[in-house]
């Protein structure tokens, strides 16, 4: 062949991508309970990012009435919960969308913030336990593995509970303090039974800016009444996404986008 050049011998098959035909492809690649915590190292603010994504799959789902709760159990686990007043999801989005690693298409009339994608691993992966009650479909679950969808009564929207262990859960507090840098005028929250209000106005908007050939829009607000705090609110849609260090200005700013990020 030459000098220093090695002999490679291959052997062609089938299709790229196909298995061996005589393969019996009955198994599968088992993973442990920490395989599905790793959300929670992503997610250096997970407490308060569970009810930010809980909370922007009911407004992408057009959801006018969200409820948020936090109850403790008696065996030492925190069952949390979100149900809205969404469209819900069919059969098919469950399944083989918002149950399935890499779906993150997310349709609807209202439009959406984002796709499911890696959320979804932090709302229900790492927790103890979940169900998921959408449209006349219940799912319930432990990790990755979960039962067949049972018809139950039907419900307007998504009706999502996980169980958390005690020492290691979001409270209503994080809940309340998410909402309320939120600015979802139409969207009426309670948190155990309390009205929360989505209600955190941005303030004169200052500039525009557009990228993708228009398809998202920033506008820059500035509420010069407001108390200086050094950082500079980024919201989608209203809804609070995360903070970026500006140095200290007079007054708040607040980023808005619209349009799909």
């Amino acid at each position: 062949v030459g000098i220093g050049v090695r002999e490679l011998t291959f052997e062609a098959g089938g299709r790229r991508g196909n298995p061996p035909p005589a393969v019996d492809l009955t198994r599968r690649v088992s993973m442990g309970r920490e395989f599905f915590r790793t959300p929670l190292k992503t997610y250096t603010d997970w407490p308060t990012a569970w009810w930010r994504e809980a909370i922007q799959n009911a407004v992408d789902a057009g959801a006018r009435t969200v409820r948020l709760d936090v109850v403790a159990e008696s065996d030492g686990a925190v069952r949390v919960s979100a149900e809205d007043d969404g469209g819900g999801m069919d059969l098919d989005t469950l399944l083989g969308r918002f149950l399935a690693l890499g779906g993150t298409s997310k349709t609807g009339a209202a439009g959406g913030v984002g796709g499911f994608g890696k959320a979804k691993e932090l709302l229900i992966l790492p927790w103890l336990g979940w169900e998921i009650r959408t449209r006349d479909a219940v799912v319930r679950g432990a990790g990755g593995d979960y039962t067949e969808p049972e018809r139950t009564e039907r419900i307007p929207g998504t009706r999502l509970t996980v169980w958390m262990d005690g020492g290691e859960c979001t409270t209503a507090e994080h809940a309340k303090a998410f909402i309320r840098k939120c600015h979802l005028p139409r969207v009426a929250f309670s948190v155990n039974g309390s009205a929360v209000l989505a209600g955190d106005a941005p303030g004169e908007q200052q500039r525009e800016f557009r990228a993708a050939a228009g398809a998202v829009t920033l506008t820059v607000h500035h509420d010069k009444e407001a108390e200086s705090t050094a950082w500079m609110a980024v919201r989608a849609a209203g809804l609070h996404m995360f903070d970026v260090y500006v140095a200290d200005v007079p007054g708040r700013l607040v980023c808005e986008m619209h349009g799909r990020s």
